[in-house]
């Protein structure tokens, strides 16, 4: 039987939550029994796939949010902040906006409100971790996509 644990991600930031698959017995040789969300997010290879997939799933905006996101805590300089705030929230947090990411109004409010820093965004990159494991994650391990990904992997290794 498999359990599924919540903890702290040690390949991506600290405040990232995810699933990690704990299993008792061999599943053979399938070598994509292992794979977790993080490969897949952090391989430009498999990301195609997994973005591919969520898109054709409806949730193509968490997932372009969750990268937006990423994207904006690590490599933004300084001056460039505001401005690339200021788009995430448009395409994904306002009103009316044309793609609307499913987070709670308490993160919400709390983007819409706040200053400008890095973390501005560290309570809703959670909420939609969690959706991306809880409602996509699944599916797409029982997926042809699944198994590309575990191909990639046993390519590029």
């Amino acid at each position: 039987p498999r359990e599924y644990l919540i903890s702290r991600c040690p390949d991506l930031c600290t405040e990232t939550l995810c699933f990690h698959k704990k299993s008792s017995v061999d599943d053979g040789d399938d070598d994509t029994r292992n794979l977790r969300l993080d490969q897949i997010l952090n391989n430009p290879a498999t990301l195609e796939v997994f973005k591919d997939f969520c898109t054709a799933q409806y949730g193509g905006e968490s997932l372009m949010f969750w990268l937006d996101v990423r994207e904006f805590q690590l490599n933004t300089a300084r001056e460039d902040l505001e401005k690339r705030l200021r788009r995430i929230l448009e395409y994904y947090v306002v009103k009316d906006c044309d793609y609307p990411v499913n987070i709670s109004r308490e993160a919400k409010q709390g983007l819409l409100k706040n200053k400008c820093e890095r973390d501005i965004f560290d309570e809703a990159k959670i909420e939609v971790r969690r959706l991306l494991e809880e409602n996509f994650w699944p599916n797409f391990k029982r997926s042809d996509g699944y198994k590309t990904c575990g191909e990639i992997f046993a390519r590029d290794n």
